[in-house]
């Protein structure tokens, strides 16, 4: 009896046990969710982009995720100068983004190298366009894809987007390539977002009279400059008839002088002198802004500064009488963005506030 109830409960249980298996067998699996593909678009030089509607950007609607000492977001926008990542690099990531003020739909995006190292920008298809109206959810748009054996160290590379990517406030460049170090500049072509407006440009003049406007006085200790050669100093800006020299050789096409007003203030004129009879060591055209910050790590430009050199002497003073409008601040920097530049035999800045300089007794 015994033995037989236990044959008939060892049946019992394999019954039990081929039901179930057979059972779990027939339910039908979950399908595992296939990830959308992000497309590839292969970024070209000398495309012509003339049909597309270029987006005007400044410093304030971009972001970026490191600096290297001065270069800044600010230079993704300037002629010839370069932003620069941290160094030593923390992460093999990084990223731009930009803040268009409203829903935009992007048809282009196009990066410059930083001249002549084109080896500083990724390779492959190691960045990401993505997208978002609220900087928390992104959503990844096209992967941008450079083939450096096709590009040249100068141009600019534009990627012509699929025309289904969605509408977004908010645009990130999201770079992950360990190798990934500079990059000369940024554009955008689309259309939506808000307008930004265009720098005014004031022409530099001389012979002008200065006398109704209050010069404010400097010493040296309020002055700092990018580079210098030699004993051709930044204390010479503020001295007769001395100039002072960029480094040879040059770095870099920048060249900045920052002038700390020890509070806010508001510049009426601003007034530079070539070096005696080296006016070609000068700028030329628009390419110098005059910016101005409050922290020395937020700058915004508020002109461009032209010379005409056709116009100009190699001796006297050359001034920019300003806007009425523009903003009042602590700090203000000349930022050049020259190649050829490279000395300025004095400055001075004239208008309303910051704090007196006590001289010395």
């Amino acid at each position: 009896m015994v033995k037989a109830w236990f044959i008939s409960l060892i049946v019992g249980l394999l019954l039990t046990g081929m039901i179930i298996g057979g059972c779990s067998q027939q339910a039908p699996a979950t399908p595992t969710p296939t990830p959308t593909p992000v497309p590839a678009v292969l970024g070209e030089q000398r495309a012509d982009l003339s049909s597309y509607d270029k987006i005007e950007l400044n410093a304030s609607q971009i972001e970026v995720s490191s600096t290297f000492e001065n270069y800044g977001k600010e230079n993704l926008i300037k002629e010839l100068g370069f932003w620069h990542v941290e160094i030593p690099k923390e992460t093999d990531e990084a990223w731009v983004v930009v803040d268009l003020g409203g829903e935009a739909r992007l048809d282009v995006i196009a990066v410059r190298p930083r001249t002549e190292y084109l080896s500083h920008l990724w390779s492959g298809d190691a960045a990401v366009l993505e997208g978002s109206n609220d900087k928390q959810e992104w959503i990844a748009e096209v992967r941008l894809e450079l083939n450096h054996e096709e590009l040249n160290e100068r141009d600019w590379i534009a990627f012509v987007l699929p025309e289904d990517i969605g509408s977004y406030r908010y645009y990130r460049l999201f770079i992950s390539e360990p190798d990934f170090i500079s990059m000369g500049g940024l554009a955008l072509y689309g259309e939506g977002g808000i307008p930004v407006a265009k720098l005014l440009l004031v022409l530099g003049k001389q012979g002008i009279d200065l006398s109704s406007y209050g010069k404010i006085e400097l010493d040296e200790s309020q002055i700092e400059v990018s580079s210098t050669f030699e004993n051709y100093l930044k204390e010479n800006l503020i001295k007769e008839p001395d100039f002072w020299h960029v480094e040879i050789p040059r770095e870099t096409d920048e060249a900045w002088v920052v002038v700390d007003l020890g509070g806010e203030a508001r510049l009426d004129v601003l007034a530079i002198r070539p070096r005696i009879d080296y006016l070609e060591q000068l700028w030329r055209g628009d390419a110098a802004v005059l910016e101005g910050s409050n922290d020395k790590q937020e700058w915004i430009a508020e002109v461009k500064l032209e010379l005409n050199h056709e116009e100009l002497n190699e001796h006297d003073w050359i001034a920019f009488v300003l806007p009425e409008d523009i903003g009042s601040y602590r700090y203000y920097r000349l930022f050049i963005t020259d190649p050829g530049f490279s000395s300025l035999g004095g400055l001075e800045l004239y208008g309303e506030g910051g704090i007196p300089v006590v001289e010395p007794e």
